[in-house]
């Protein structure tokens, strides 16, 4: 009985150091299990998306209208990349915040934990503040 407490215990520590870690950063941080295609965010959704979190898409394909349809392509590339390769990555892309309806490039960065036998199970990354005033890393088209 105190294993299970233990490892419940520590679990809540973890999350809570997801949360603080996503405070702190202004990022968001994503888990996303690829067998059941669902995608768990920690942090600030309304602050990027602009919506409140139990309104934001939990599936990779509700998450494209967020981001700008220029930037769609590759980022599906990416994904697909990521899903068969297990690398990490990052990017940039812009995703519309649905408040305010405008553009706003977030820094995209994929890294790949966890796998059982060799098989991918779930993929973990961030959404990294906003990088209006700077220079894009990586290729983003010029149409709005």
């Amino acid at each position: 009985m105190n294993r299970i407490k233990d490892s419940i215990d520590e679990l809540k520590r973890n999350s809570d150091r997801f949360h603080v870690a996503a405070a702190v950063t202004g990022s968001l941080i994503y888990e996303w299990d690829l067998e059941s295609g669902r995608i768990k965010w920690i942090g600030d959704v309304e602050e990027i998306f602009g919506i409140p979190m139990e309104q934001l898409p939990e599936s990779v394909s509700g998450l494209v209208e967020f981001i700008h349809p220029g930037d769609r392509l590759r980022i599906v590339e990416e994904i697909e990349k990521e899903r068969k390769g297990g690398f990490s990555r990052s990017f940039d892309c812009r995703i519309r915040n649905k408040r305010d309806s405008e553009w706003r490039i977030w820094n995209l960065c994929i890294v790949t934990v966890e796998a059982q036998a060799g098989i991918l199970k779930k993929i973990y990354g961030i959404c990294r503040s906003p990088r209006d005033k700077e220079e894009p890393a990586g290729e983003i088209a010029d149409s709005s």
